[in-house]
């Protein structure tokens, strides 16, 4: 009969799958093992109840009947020695199995980070190109704003040489007739005006013979006097226009200051709330078929785009769902409401969490049906389309967070 031990073996969370291999191999010779001890307690038991019969016949001397006791007993301690064994056996391969398991599930964790990883590295990839493009169109809107403003600096230059064109009586008089009226363009060669001229004031460099003249044709001179005043109403437009850059850049850096300040805030809600442990890619609207909160088309999508309002390079953290006044806004998802108020570039704005990670926003609301701290579930009303905040009309502005971090809701 095999002799029932401890195995040994290395540890558990070191183990492979031959090293299950062999423990249940250890298992089944264990119980084999038990088997067959358990089969000698039973034949000395049976040996016992027949000797002790023959012994009260008087048959068998009373030392035969101790001497099988003894090896009974034993035999019983085989028996426990090999159930022993075997319990231990199984003890090895279950805490291999929940090794394997446990191997396995650290393995699936890493290949999902790894995926995250990627993830999140080709979209920082897509933003920075983006980003290069959006630097790209607004150098390209710098110019044009300057040859415009450049534009505008020569028509204004124009006007005021036209403004300092000057053309002389010859002599004192007055006018008789006209040939041109006022703004009409006057080519060279052509009559300008009748000039009845004073035969006493005549200005002896220049002779009349008869008291009537045409003055036609005659060559613009510049007043001495008006150069210094043009340079000055260049100079003070120049200076005008480059105070108005100066403004519209300044209106342009606090409205983008806004708008991160207020995507600043609604990350923080969510960190807040405790749930940032995603274990999984987050769902999407095309890629996973989750719901979308009110029926509508994209007007806007996720990334970098002109502010239809300001006209100011941005870059939008969630997609514009065109939708009519009032309508019924459905949460995608169970989840607990996290913010239901105003913010000033948001208007009425909701927040909820879905857990593992994910968070939903839905601003420009009309009203809103849910309060702060209320779980809600999949398909319930929560707000209606509206156009409070920083908006051009009724739509949805929707995005989904992952930990905190706007990602694209429709990403394929």
């Amino acid at each position: 009969m095999r002799r029932a031990g401890v195995l040994h073996a290395q540890p558990a969370d070191q183990a492979g799958p031959a090293d299950v291999d062999r423990a249940q191999a250890a298992l089944a010779v264990a119980r084999r093992d038990e088997a067959a001890a358990r089969a000698s307690l039973d034949a000395a038991a049976r040996t016992v109840d027949r000797d002790t019969g023959l012994l009260a016949q008087g048959a068998i001397p009373a030392q035969q009947l101790a001497k099988d006791k003894e090896a009974y007993r034993g035999a019983e301690a085989a028996a426990e020695a090999a159930a022993a064994t075997t319990r231990q056996a199984e003890a090895r391969l279950e805490s291999l199995r929940v090794a394997r398991h446990n191997a396995a599930a650290a393995q699936q964790a890493a290949a999902a980070a790894a995926q995250r990883t990627a993830r999140a590295q080709s979209l920082a990839r897509r933003a920075e190109s983006e980003i290069g493009a959006a630097r790209a169109q607004a150098q390209d809107l710098a110019a044009a704003q300057a040859r415009v403003l450049a534009a505008e600096t020569a028509v204004r230059e124009a006007r005021v040489r036209l403004a300092g064109t000057l053309v002389r009586a010859p002599a004192s008089g007055w006018v008789t007739a006209g040939g041109v009226r006022p703004g009409e363009v006057a080519q060279p060669g052509r009559l300008l005006l009748w000039i009845a001229i004073d035969p006493g004031a005549a200005d002896a460099a220049h002779p009349l013979g008869s008291a009537t003249k045409t003055v036609a044709g005659v060559t613009p001179q510049r007043e001495a006097g008006s150069p210094p005043s043009a340079l000055r109403a260049i100079r003070n437009s120049a200076g005008a226009s480059r105070e108005r850059l100066g403004r519209i850049a300044e209106q342009e850096r606090q409205i983008l200051a806004r708008l991160d300040a207020e995507s600043a805030e609604i990350q923080a809600i969510v960190l807040r709330s405790g749930s940032i442990s995603s274990t999984g890619t987050v769902p999407a609207l095309l890629r996973d078929g989750l719901p979308w909160p009110v029926i509508g088309r994209v007007t806007s999508p996720y990334g970098w785009r002109v502010h239809p309002l300001f006209h100011t390079p941005e870059f939008h953290t969630g997609i514009d769902i065109a939708a009519a006044l009032g309508a019924p806004v459905r949460a995608p998802a169970d989840g607990t409401v996290l913010f239901a108020g105003r913010m000033p570039a948001s208007g009425m704005l909701v927040v909820i969490d879905h857990g593992n990670g994910m968070s939903t926003t839905y601003s420009h609301l009309l009203s809103s049906a849910v309060h702060a701290g209320q779980h809600v579930r999949r398909g319930q009303l929560i707000a209606t389309v509206g156009s409070s905040g920083w908006s051009t009309g009724p739509h949805l502005f929707f995005e989904v967070r992952d930990n905190g971090q706007p990602i694209d809701p429709i990403a394929p």
